[in-house]
């Protein structure tokens, strides 16, 4: 059974901030919609001390839905077949496409290439929601 954002937002993120001044807390991104509730509640209520990771492993999250787990994220983990399968949507399908063939990238070359595209793309999204406020 999956903890949900109320019960985290209510009962462990309050025992975390009294309890754990030094902290690393790791989510798993299988359910993106609760999970960026919680991560967005504990970058919140974080300590100076604190680190939050993601996973991203489900190649069928999009990369909007991963731009939602990153935003208070300082460490992701991401999924060879989640890169594979998103590759196309985040360099263009014909961009992903043409720089395999011409650059003969391997799955590695290809992961880089992506992870700095979804990069791009959330810092964009903080400066507009860093204009928005």
């Amino acid at each position: 059974r999956e903890l949900c954002a109320e019960y985290f937002s209510r009962e462990v993120l309050p025992a975390l901030v009294r309890e754990h001044p030094v902290l690393w807390l790791h989510f798993e991104g299988r359910e993106p919609g609760s999970v960026a509730r919680m991560v967005a509640e504990a970058d919140r209520a974080r300590l100076a001390a604190w680190r939050l990771s993601v996973e991203v492993e489900k190649p069928t999250f999009t990369p909007e839905a991963v731009l939602t787990l990153l935003a208070g994220a300082d460490v992701a983990f991401v999924s060879r077949e989640w890169v594979l399968r998103n590759a196309a949507a985040l360099l263009g399908g014909e961009a992903a496409s043409r720089q395999r063939q011409t650059e003969r990238l391997d799955d590695c070359h290809l992961a880089i290439a992506t992870l700095r595209a979804l990069a791009g793309r959330s810092l964009a999204a903080a400066k507009r929601g860093r204009a928005g406020v």
